[in-house]
């Protein structure tokens, strides 16, 4: 059982993508500190929206270079959608996806970047 004094970053980052982004930048080995901005949060949402099927399947960014598009959709959304929780609202899942989304450690992603 983890640290109760942890529970509460724990759910924090579970919910929010952007939150995960935060905690998790020191990790992907960035020399600058990271910086929010509001282009951030929209790319997150509409991940977010995405992910718990409220949009549709297919979702395209284009922004110029600079704006973590690659950090924020390749590296950190997969991230974050594996370290999800499987078994939340539901009792038995076999293929550690979450009913009714695609987060999970089971879902497999397929990423299209062009360079």
């Amino acid at each position: 059982m983890l640290n109760d004094r942890l529970q509460p970053s724990i759910k924090r980052y579970e919910e929010s993508l952007g939150s995960f982004m935060r905690a998790g930048w020191h990790h992907a080995l960035e020399p600058d500190p990271y910086l929010t901005n509001w282009h951030i949060d929209c790319v997150c949402d509409y991940l977010t929206a995405v992910l718990n099927w409220q949009l549709g399947t297919l979702l395209i960014f284009t922004m110029p270079p600079g704006h973590m598009k690659s950090l924020g959709i390749n590296v950190f959304t997969p991230a974050h959608v594996w370290a999800q929780d499987p078994k939340k609202g539901s009792r038995d899942n076999q293929r550690f996806i979450r009913p009714n989304s695609w987060m999970g450690p089971g879902v497999c992603i397929l990423i299209a970047d062009k360079r």
